[in-house]
């Protein structure tokens, strides 16, 4: 039975996403902290920009990786044509895998990949010209703060170049095995990272370390697919342009596109803007903020990224009380994990960083409150708008634009005189007040189910828990009492 139950959690695309998220959080508590104590704040800020800079660099290829791994679940649960796939739409199937349409598939990943990352690199660039030269002037370091920069950025060139073997791997339902050695490189990056600066490494050590193991990682996943998964992808040639397959592709690319930008690319625009118009240290404290609430969302929800291959092929086999069942479950798993670390980040990150000496700190505690709560509304938002993606229909485009450009307005209005305010204002209003319940509607009517039902079983409790803790904030003053837990710990220690 112990052996039954350990080899589902092997198999399991949920439990092993989480393994991948906890080995890329290894970095928060291998790396972070040495971060915090050996780097000054032109440093931090800069490494923290870093993550921010190359998120528009990879968010193309992101975007492209997702359609195409979506459309390769929807063509194994034997789809006939890749076209969206709505409540008033559902594909010819045959219910078994079209390894025709696969192969056309993996074939024209190679030039939508190269052209994606190149196209990348040069918005990295810019933005980095833009945000960096802003943190860094005038700073005796700055080369080797754009050294760093150019070497995390051919790094990333490079594993959106070869993509593909990820991609198609996930979408043949492999998410499990992708996600164990993932995590192995994952760690080992982390694991390296932690040691380089441990033995006095500075900023180009540790970019050069960190990437040479995910670089390693992209060979792996190549010798998965061709040796352990599927052999017959070793003849596929992966240069061809298949006009039919580009324009299944081009149509929720573009749409993928803007909703990324809108949903995440928001609050990254006004934290460039916000590079511009402060100190180092109120950028650090912010950046730590929000690196920590993404980390606590990208974990929160695996329940949900995990299962988007088998949540494909249960649309394209036309199974909606599966498809149902299976993302409510996951959104609801969703927001436990999401609120549950908020509040603990609320509640205990103060001691942490004040345990470890740490001159850099979060953002005091009812607004770090505050700026989770516009967080978690905005990724409820993003959530609910995975449901209709996983058939491939992007929708709300026009809100997403017109969202986008009013939070861009905003950051350059609002942030010069407001720094924090304007930033939380900025990122995030537009997003939550233009779109709210809209994508979750339409998504409930891909599931057949009224909105109302999936907000009680899904998200009611978990807010009710997070909007207490923000008021118990107000009248406990628990930032200034973290001093002296963190004393008492030392003490013990």
């Amino acid at each position: 039975m112990i052996r039954a139950f350990l080899s589902r959690l092997w198999q399991s695309p949920t439990f092993t996403s989480w393994g991948n998220k906890i080995a890329a959080s290894a970095r928060l508590f291998l790396v972070l902290p040495l971060l915090l104590n050996r780097f000054d704040e032109v440093q931090l800020a800069a490494w923290f920009l870093f993550g921010t800079i190359l998120f528009f660099g990879g968010l193309v290829a992101a975007q492209s990786n997702l359609v195409l791994s979506r459309m390769v679940s929807v063509a194994c649960g034997g789809a006939k044509d890749l076209g969206v796939i709505s409540s008033d739409h559902r594909p010819e199937t045959s219910g078994l895998p079209n390894w025709p349409l696969v192969e056309r598939l993996y074939g024209s990943m190679g030039g939508i990949h190269l052209v994606n990352s190149l196209l990348g690199g040069v918005i990295a660039l810019l933005l980095g010209w833009f945000s960096l030269s802003a943190v860094i002037q005038d700073y005796e370091g700055a080369a080797a703060i754009w050294a760093a920069f150019f070497i995390f950025l051919i790094g990333q060139l490079l594993v959106q170049i070869f993509a593909r073997y990820t991609t198609t791997l996930r979408g043949l339902n492999q998410v499990a095995l992708t996600n164990r050695w993932e995590a192995l490189f994952v760690l080992l990056s982390a694991v390296s990272g932690g040691l380089t600066l441990w033995v006095g490494g500075g900023v180009i050590h540790l970019a050069v370390v960190m990437q040479s193991f995910l670089l390693i990682g992209v060979l792996s996943q190549r010798a998965l697919l061709m040796y352990v998964v599927e052999p017959r992808f070793k003849s596929v040639p992966v240069w061809r342009i298949d006009r039919q397959i580009m324009s299944w592709v081009w149509e929720p690319l573009w749409r993928s596109f803007i909703r990324a930008v809108a949903n995440r690319g928001s609050s990254k625009v006004a934290v460039v803007v916000l590079a511009r118009h402060t100190d180092p240290s109120v950028l650090t404290s912010l950046l730590l903020s929000l690196r920590l609430l993404e980390t606590v969302e990208d974990i929160a929800v695996t329940p949900m990224t995990s299962h988007v291959p088998r949540f494909g092929r249960l649309l394209a086999q036309g199974e909606v009380g599966r498809f149902r069942s299976g993302v409510c479950r996951a959104l609801r798993l969703s927001c436990f994990f999401q609120v549950a670390g908020i509040i603990a980040i609320a509640y205990c990150g103060y001691v942490g960083l004040a345990f470890i000496g740490s001159e850099s700190k979060l953002l005091g505690q009812t607004l770090f409150l505050v700026l989770a709560f516009a967080h978690l509304l905005a990724s409820q938002i993003r959530q609910s708008l995975m449901i209709t993606v996983i058939g491939n229909n992007i929708i709300a485009v026009g809100r997403l634009s017109f969202s986008a450009i009013l939070s861009a307005l905003l950051a350059v209005i609002l942030i010069p005189a407001y720094p924090i305010i304007g930033f939380i204002i900025s990122a995030y209003l537009p997003l939550i007040l233009i779109l709210n319940l809209y994508p979750l509607g339409r998504g409930c009517e891909l599931m057949e189910i009224p909105t109302g039902q999936v907000i009680g079983r899904t998200t009611a409790v978990p807010w009710m828990c997070l909007f207490g803790a923000l008021i118990l904030s107000l009248f406990v003053p628990w930032e200034s009492w973290s001093q002296q837990w963190a004393k008492y710990m030392i003490t013990l220690w």
